[in-house]
């Protein structure tokens, strides 16, 4: 049997990832973070608002669903459809 010619194994060179085409993510500030908590909750309050100045409490009550609805429509079906709440999206 003839011998058997040496087999190299060359390891698979990696490239680095170039700077250039990667994209930096840009992070909100604490103001941006302020004001778009307040997008988010002002409606909520409004609404929470006007149920007690109804002072009835079937009313009261009502307008607490309410609120409970546009906040979940909010935060949950908006930012989980599109990553984005009302005060995130502005």
């Amino acid at each position: 049997m003839p011998a058997s010619p040496r087999r190299r194994w060359r390891t698979p060179v990696r490239k680095a990832p170039d700077v250039l085409s990667t994209t930096a993510q840009i992070y909100a500030n604490w103001g941006q973070r302020v004001g778009a908590y307040l997008i988010d909750s002002v409606p909520v309050v409004v609404i929470v608002i006007i149920g007690v100045a109804t002072r009835s409490i079937a009313l009261a009550f009502l307008f607490d669903l309410a609120a409970l609805a546009v906040s979940g429509y909010n935060r949950w079906f908006q930012a989980g459809a599109t990553g984005q709440s009302w005060g995130k999206r502005h």
